[in-house]
């Protein structure tokens, strides 16, 4: 907050805490912060953390759940079980993958295909309850997340780029259909959220060439009104869980991650900057530094840090900085007058402070001098 992420002290700062989450981290699970965690690592942490009810289900091949579908089943405890597992698993897988540093196809194709067996089952069950028609509307959620999600990757298993996009078009649509003048404003953020997600999912699958571009109207390509689409879709989610939650909370700081993004996309680096920073402190707060979330926003953050930096210095904040960095650091930043002073030999100064010429302005000065480069160095 003082000092900026790319000053030497901010940067040892980082270091050392850093080290110490991979400490806290290894003690829990035995691996450190930068390493992948595993499905069994993830799975473990959330249902400990009780954020998952069957968080080890999804860890399950889905053919030895499938039996619970069976059509002469539909209604029973056993089919309404298992739907509840699909919407878990569909909601786990999503979050494992995203623990990671890339999303994993065969996780994202398993997190959609059980997203798309939970919409089923609750579209299924009759009559329909209070309880029903919200499962089904999470199931929607999670359906169009993770379509989108294997959309941007250039699909898997069955599904192309293509047929993905339109299974999560197809949840969205569904999904409207449901809102009414009842809806609370919070839930309109979730749609808004995850139309936001579509369109930015299509804008980097076209972007890695899974699906065709195209010049609009405005004379835009297809992509690029998909990102600027998106991010007012993030600002508005945005505004609506602030409102309903407050800014720090799970649901509000998926915007903020998201409008993170878009920023650096639209905008640069610098732009997305803060809101990666705001969402790094709201992970840290609400799911702790060892959190598979938290994690990602560290690297994204501590990545972003290092670009920026090697615009400034040339070096990457992890490396050690060399005297003439931080002292032209310090200059630059008015910290130290003289500061490249401290980088010279000491007899290169030492004709100042002869004895014939004290109390001069010049003997005078190399005191000044001195005691900036005693401050420098120290630094």
């Amino acid at each position: 907050e003082l000092q900026g992420e790319v000053h030497p002290r901010t940067q040892q700062a980082r270091r050392t805490f850093t080290s110490m989450i991979d400490s806290k981290l290894s003690k829990q699970t035995g691996q450190s912060s930068s390493a992948e965690v595993s499905s069994a690592d993830v799975a473990h942490y959330l249902e400990e953390n009780k954020e998952f009810e069957d968080a080890d289900m999804g860890l399950r091949k889905p053919d030895t759940l499938s039996a619970l579908a069976s059509p002469k089943s539909k209604n029973s405890p056993e089919y309404i079980r298992w739907g509840k597992v699909s919407l878990y698993c569909a909601e786990l897988l999503n979050k494992w993958a995203a623990s990671s540093s890339e999303y994993s196809k065969d996780l994202m194709t398993r997190a959609a295909e059980y997203a798309r067996d939970a919409a089923g089952v609750f579209a299924s069950i009759q009559p329909q309850d209070a309880s029903t028609v919200d499962s089904f509307a999470s199931s929607l959620y999670w359906c169009a997340l993770n379509f989108a999600t294997l959309c941007r990757l250039g699909g898997g298993g069955q599904w192309t780029a293509e047929a993905a996009c339109e299974a999560a078009v197809e949840a969205v649509e569904v999904a409207h259909r449901m809102v009414s003048e009842t809806t609370p404003p919070h839930r309109i953020a979730e749609l808004l959220f995850v139309q936001g997600v579509l369109g930015f999912c299509r804008a980097q699958s076209i972007a890695a060439g899974h699906l065709p571009d195209q010049v609009m109207d405005s004379g835009q390509t297809l992509q690029k009104e998909l990102l600027i689409d998106s991010l007012r879709l993030f600002e508005t989610a945005y505004q609506h869980w602030c409102e309903a939650y407050g800014e720090r909370s799970l649901q509000t700081v998926k915007a903020i991650t998201m409008i993170g993004v878009l920023q650096k996309e639209l905008n640069g680096e610098e732009a997305g900057l803060e809101w990666n920073r705001k969402e790094l402190r709201i992970r840290e707060e609400l799911q702790g530094e060892v959190h598979p979330r938290t994690q990602q926003a560290r690297r994204t953050f501590t990545s972003m840090i290092d670009s920026k930096l090697s615009k400034q210095t040339g070096q990457s904040s992890s490396a050690e900085v060399s005297s003439a960095d931080v002292a032209h650091y310090l200059e630059e930043n008015k910290e130290f007058e003289d500061a490249d002073m401290g980088l010279r030999k000491p007899d290169t100064l030492s004709a100042l402070a002869s004895p014939k010429s004290k109390n001069s302005p010049e003997y005078i000065r190399w005191g000044k001098v001195s005691l900036y480069c005693a401050e420098l160095l120290n630094k």
